[in-house]
């Protein structure tokens, strides 16, 4: 007998430079993101996200590299 389990995939959250804003974005989601003044409000609404969903925040600089990653996870949702 086979069982099918259905295991959530994660959606890390993403803070990215936007012109001279910060937006705040959720991965695999179009939909999901906010735009912030600076880089520390976006900061503080994507480690609220991160902690609320289980998953990670990637904070990405100016140039777009990646500077950090803070991690909330469960340690049941694999990581993509």
């Amino acid at each position: 007998m086979q069982i099918n389990t259905i295991i959530p995939l994660r959606n890390d959250w993403h803070v990215v430079p936007s012109g001279k804003l910060w937006k705040l974005r959720e991965e695999h989601r179009a939909d999901h993101w906010g735009l912030y003044l600076t880089q520390a409000e976006a900061i503080g609404e994507g480690i609220a996200q991160a902690r609320l969903g289980a998953t990670s925040l990637i904070i990405h600089g100016r140039d777009g590299r990646i500077n950090r990653v803070w991690s909330y996870d469960d340690a049941t949702i694999p990581y993509r």
